[in-house]
C-alpha cells in the first residue's frame, strides 16, 4: 500500500478531484491548509498600508491504496494541478503495510482488543 499526499493550490481542487473521480478513486481526504515559501510572498493594500502575506492558502489531498494505482494517480494530480509556477503541485509518497480493521462489526475487531495492552489499576497513591 502507498500513501500519497498532495499540496495543489485551492483553485486548482476541483480539476483534481474530478479527474481522480474518472480514474476510479472514490475514497479521499481533504484538508485546507496554508503554506510558505521563497517568492510565494503577496502584497496587499489594507487601509492605505502595504502588507505582505507570507502563508498561502492551500489544499492536501491524501489518499491511500494499492501500489498498482499510484502511478496514474500521481500523474493524473500532477496534470491538473501543475501550471509551471513554483509551488504549484508538492507530492509525497509514504509506503504503508495494511493494518487490520478495527470496525466494530468486525471479527477481528475482539482480536485487537483482546491483544491491546492493559494499563495498571490507580491504587490512589500520590506521587512524590
Amino acid at each position: 500500500m502507498t500513501k500519497i499526499e498532495a499540496v495543489v493550490r485551492e483553485q486548482r481542487i476541483g480539476a483534481v478531484v474530478e479527474r481522480l473521480g474518472l480514474l476510479g478513486v472514490q475514497s479521499l481526504s481533504v484538508y485546507a491548509v496554508k503554506s510558505a515559501g521563497h517568492g510565494e510572498q503577496r502584497r496587499l493594500a489594507i487601509r492605505g498600508r502595504s502588507v505582505s502575506l507570507a502563508f498561502v492558502r492551500k489544499v492536501m489531498l491524501e489518499w491511500c491504496g494499492p501500489d498498482d494505482q499510484v502511478r496514474a494517480i500521481v500523474r493524473a494530480i500532477r496534470h491538473c494541478a501543475d501550471q509551471g509556477e513554483p509551488g504549484d503541485c508538492t507530492i509525497f509518497l509514504q509506503h504503508t503495510d495494511p493494518v487490520e480493521s478495527r470496525e466494530t462489526d468486525s471479527p477481528s475487531a475482539g482480536h485487537l482488543a483482546a491483544r491491546a495492552p492493559r494499563l495498571p489499576a490507580h491504587t490512589g497513591a500520590s506521587l512524590p
